[in-house]
């Protein structure tokens, strides 16, 4: 679901969104498991209520298949991406994605509060903002192009 143009800031794009989480000590293959049932790209890591990191599909593939190592036995905490960046719920679609862009990341945690309250990823900022920041900062999203 794409967000339209008329979203203010990241709470008008997750507003009445599931927030789907993992804890980092089961496998990597449930993870995989979730990112396929809810048809998303990314899930957060968290751990005592406490964000600790975001596990993607770029990290399963990355540091697990793509290294011969079984998806069963290999813990989430250990294919994880620790302490990713993440945005203020109250930030504009703008700014989330000037940090994806300029990160080269696909998948932002939003908190409020310094608490997770939601995930946006790069296919909810409508085209017209990528082709907006690409102007305003003569940035080409290269390693954004699979």
């Amino acid at each position: 679901m794409s967000a339209n143009m008329s979203a203010k800031n990241i709470s008008d794009i997750i507003r009445g969104r599931s927030l789907f989480q993992i804890a980092p000590d089961v496998p990597v293959s449930e993870a995989c498991a979730r990112l396929a049932q809810h048809q998303i790209g990314a899930l957060p890591v968290v751990e005592n209520g406490r964000l600790i990191g975001i596990v993607s599909e770029r990290d399963v593939i990355g540091r697990v298949v793509g290294c011969g190592l079984s998806p069963e036995t290999i813990r989430v905490r250990e294919a994880m991406t620790a302490e990713p960046e993440t945005i203020n719920a109250g930030s504009s679609v703008a700014q989330a994605a000037g940090v994806m862009l300029g990160g080269g990341f696909r998948h932002l945690p939003v908190v409020r509060e310094g608490a997770l309250v939601g995930m946006i990823s790069l296919r909810d900022i409508p085209a017209q903002y990528h082709v907006l920041m690409e102007r305003q900062n003569d940035y080409v999203p290269e390693r954004l192009s699979a």
